[in-house]
């Protein structure tokens, strides 16, 4: 309801396109100033950007037994690593079936290693939860709970 009352049908907005998915009948943007600025996108973050922290979202672009790479969206092409340990609150056996190349994630930057240009990341739910970057349909499904 609050989204519905800042934003009106027919609110002209200004957005950055992440990715066209494999539907592309529901292509992914952000309206976040970080993306966008002026209505134009306001250029690559950097490596040094970078913190510990700082929310990120991206696509995954491989699988591995230990972990998954990401290519965090918005950056110089930087990719992350999620070692198994941090996909999610609860171990995942099977890495390859719980994501696929291409899937869109939001993560949490745990570190970095400037001299190998090393970016460490966590897809755990708790970790952004704690940031306050839950996930959006979770916010509605417990909205729609209590309202019951």
């Amino acid at each position: 309801e609050q989204l519905a009352q800042k934003l009106p049908v027919g609110t002209l907005v200004v957005g950055r396109v992440l990715n066209l998915g494999s539907g592309a009948s529901k292509p992914s943007l952000s309206l976040r100033m970080l993306d966008v600025r002026g209505g134009e996108f306001d250029g690559a973050i950097s490596f040094d950007a970078l913190h510990t922290g700082m929310v990120v979202t991206g696509s995954i672009r491989r699988v591995v037994d230990f972990g998954v790479f990401v290519r965090l969206h918005g950056t110089e092409k930087l990719d992350a690593l999620c070692h198994s340990t941090e996909v999610a609150d609860t171990k995942v056996k099977d890495l390859a079936g719980a994501f696929k190349v291409g899937d869109l994630v939001k993560a949490v930057v745990l570190r970095t290693n400037p001299e190998k240009r090393q970016i460490a990341i966590s897809l755990k739910p708790s970790r952004l939860l704690e940031l306050g970057e839950g996930d959006e349909d979770e916010d509605e499904d417990e909205d729609e709970d209590e309202a019951a």
